[in-house]
């Protein structure tokens, strides 16, 4: 039953994520969706369909306070 509490958890985290944008290996990234099966997750962003292994993969998405603050960083580089 715990495995099960913990799958809850994580499938809400990636819930909260979707519309959000994010930086990831350097890049930012909407959230459009995700999908969450046998161990694996792909999620889906406005650049590329990205799988992650592992559930500490995530903590590697850092959130953006907005879309402008990414989009004003963005023109900058």
């Amino acid at each position: 039953m715990p495995n099960n509490k913990h799958n809850q958890k994580l499938l809400q985290k990636l819930r909260d994520m979707v519309d959000k944008t994010y930086l990831y290996n350097g890049h930012y990234h909407k959230i459009l969706s995700f999908n969450a099966k046998n161990g694996s997750i792909t999620i889906v962003t406005d650049k590329e369909w990205l799988e992650i292994t592992s559930e500490s993969q995530l903590k590697s998405f850092l959130p953006v306070e907005d879309e402008e603050t990414a989009a004003r960083e963005l023109s900058v580089i």
